[in-house]
């Protein structure tokens, strides 16, 4: 199945790059900051969450992992909690498969970036 992890490839290509995730873990999106522009210096709106890690990374990677969809949501419910959030089952859920919808509309190998309520290929 098509994942989300995280990735040094193409980091410093933007000058507000940033990365203390792992090399390859999943990622997640984390919450924002009010106001916050996309290349604010809070980064927020820029990047994703390693589910390990819990920080931040401006580059993820799509690629084939040998999970289930089922793990995938498993493994993404134990990361929030490690965070402290004490969201819903089923608002996870959702979550985790949202992340797996983003994955499948790209190709593997594929370096992207969030920019605010975008994903997109970063050149």
């Amino acid at each position: 199945m098509k994942v989300l992890i995280a990735t040094n490839e193409k980091q410093g290509e933007r000058e507000n790059d940033f990365s203390f995730t792992n090399e390859g873990e999943f990622v997640k999106f984390g919450m924002e900051c009010d106001g916050e522009e996309i290349d604010g210096s809070c980064g927020c709106r820029r990047s994703v969450a390693g589910f390990d890690t819990l920080r931040g990374t401006t580059t993820f990677k799509v690629v084939e992992e040998d999970i289930t969809e089922d793990k995938f949501i498993e493994l993404y419910k134990e990361s929030d909690k490690k965070a402290g959030w004490n969201f819903e089952d089923k608002d996870m859920t959702k979550m985790a498969k949202e992340l797996i919808s983003i994955a499948q509309s790209f190709p593997v190998n594929s370096v992207l970036e969030k920019r605010g309520n975008k994903i997109v290929m970063r050149k």
